[in-house]
């Protein structure tokens, strides 16, 4: 450790000049001199008053006080130091000052009672409010938490079919309308001309949920019902019916609403409701007839049409037989453009050929399969041979509509006459 003198001049109030020489401490190598960037004094201010010009520093005598005022003035100036002492035990005059070494010369203070130096002092660092964090936090996690909870919603309303009230795909018809879940639930016409309600083609889906209206008095009864008992069900006027039961005969009058419901897992072939309009009251008795006029030969009856070639399997809603402007059997789409999610089976009754006559679907979405071959955009089948039993299949995707198709079947044609035989050899002539 190395000690080092250091010499601090100071002039007090009174202008008198005291000089004091401390020793530093210096934990620097020996040939280096001590480098202070500040030092810190401790000062004892000393306020006693300085003794007049010329005049002698003597202490007053009791004489010189009964000289000047007796011994009461003494008692005054007595009172007045105990005073001023005791003000200085209550805050005394020691203060502690940090100044620059080049600077001490230059202060105003009486004597200094010691000196060290202390290394800069380091930037505080700033004090973290950690409850404003957490709040933070907490208000991020709420908000987080919220935009989840809404693409929840969004996700479980898209998939419970809330958006897709609005589509046009044979929702409504004179007798029903779906109100809600019409992505579940599809509108159709029976093969005798009824007009119905089902969950479509094939197995129901899970979490399928339907509401359908009847608009139209009369009778209702399933053609098809197949659901898992107890989780899959329709309800009409608080009846649940599931299983193998469906509703049959069952009176309605317009504006009664009816549900369908399925749970999450387990499916089935699922269901047709129909409507039957009420029976047409019996009408009035007939006027006797009036007398016969004598019999007329009858017309020879009309020829018999010829049988389709073509049979519905499933989805008569969507695919219907037709017969051509040249008298050949066809299937079609109907009239105009088809709809969306329309699916339909058809089996051809008849060996023939296979042409389309109007063919305009969605390329890659909407077609005809016809043994493992796919018949899209304005490709149709074009004289393609077919044996009866020979069965096809039409599909439509959620969007998308188009003019439809029209195929029909054109008998093959038939056989050569074998060649005639030879003339016999002419006789010779006679």
């Amino acid at each position: 450790r190395n000690l080092h003198t250091l010499t601090v001049t100071m002039t007090d109030r009174r202008s008198s000049v005291c000089s004091t020489s401390l020793l530093v401490d210096d934990d620097g190598p020996d040939e280096a001199p001590p480098s202070y960037s500040t030092v810190h004094a401790t000062v004892v201010v000393d306020e006693s008053p300085a003794p007049a010009e010329g005049g002698s520093s003597r202490k007053p005598t009791r004489q010189d006080l009964a000289s000047s005022g007796g011994l009461a003035s003494m008692a005054a100036d007595q009172r007045e130091q105990r005073e001023r002492a005791e003000a200085a035990m209550q805050v005394p005059d020691v203060v502690a000052v940090a100044v620059p070494v080049g600077d001490i010369e230059s202060r105003g203070v009486v004597r200094a009672v010691s000196m060290s130096s202390f290394p800069e002092p380091a930037p505080r660092r700033r004090k973290v409010d950690r409850g404003r964090c957490w709040t933070i936090v907490l208000i991020l996690a709420a908000l987080l938490l919220a935009v989840v909870a809404g693409l929840f919603v969004v996700m479980l309303a898209m998939d419970m079919g809330w958006f897709r009230g609005g589509e046009s795909d044979g929702s409504t018809s004179d007798a029903f309308r779906v109100l809600s879940g019409s992505a579940y639930c599809h509108v159709s016409t029976s093969s005798d001309g009824r007009s119905c309600v089902t969950d479509g083609v094939g197995h129901h889906g899970n979490n399928e949920a339907c509401t359908v209206e009847v608009l139209q008095t009369g009778l209702l009864s399933a053609t098809e019902f197949q659901t898992e008992s107890g989780y899959d069900y329709i309800t009409i006027g608080g009846t649940r019916y599931q299983g193998t039961s469906g509703p049959s005969n069952l009176p309605v009058t317009a504006g009664t609403r009816f549900t369908w419901r399925s749970d999450y897992s387990v499916t089935s072939p699922g269901w047709t409701v129909c409507l039957e309009p009420p029976s047409a009251p019996s009408p009035p008795p007939l006027p006797p007839p009036p007398p016969l006029a004598p019999p007329q030969p009858s017309p020879p009856p009309s020829p018999a049409p010829p049988p389709s070639a073509f049979r519905i399997v499933s989805g008569s809603a969507y695919c219907h037989v037709s017969t051509s402007s040249d008298g050949r059997s066809c299937v079609t789409d109907g009239v105009g453009h088809h709809g969306n999610n329309e699916a339909c089976t058809v089996e051809v009754l008849q060996t023939g050929l296979l042409s389309a006559t109007e063919f305009q679907t969605e390329s890659g979405y909407d077609y005809i399969t016809i043994g493992g071959t796919r018949y899209q955009g304005t490709s149709g089948p074009s004289n393609l041979p077919v044996t009866a039993g020979t069965r096809f299949t039409w599909r439509s995707d959620y969007s998308v509509t188009s003019p439809g198709w029209t195929v029909c079947l054109e008998p093959p044609s038939a056989p050569s006459p074998p060649p005639l035989p030879p003339p016999p050899p002419l006789a010779p002539p006679q």
